[in-house]
């Protein structure tokens, strides 16, 4: 497997992964009342455009450098639960506020 893009995979992975402990740590604040809606809701697009890094980098791995196929599948799972919990959150702020 040509590497070229590996690097990009595992980067955008670590990056998702770090906006996800973030809104995790904020949807807590935002639960809990300490005043952590704005920081919730402003981080929200990171979440987004790191899913997206993440799957374009999955099919560049997968495409290009002959990768897996697992790599865009995963990806491609972990868009649609990322997708899901927006729904549900956007739902619980609605009922919430």
């Amino acid at each position: 497997m040509n590497g070229r893009f590996f690097g990009l995979l595992k980067a955008s992975t670590v990056f998702l992964a770090a906006t996800l402990l973030v809104q995790a740590f904020t949807a807590g604040l935002l639960l809990s009342g300490e005043g952590g809606s704005s920081v919730h809701h402003a981080t929200g697009p990171f979440v987004t455009v790191a899913m997206v890094v993440q799957f374009v980098a999955a099919l560049l791995v997968w495409r290009v450098g002959r990768g897996s196929a697992r790599y865009p599948a995963v990806s491609a799972i972990l868009l649609m639960l990322i997708g899901v919990q927006f729904v549900v959150g956007g739902d619980l702020a609605c009922r919430m506020g």
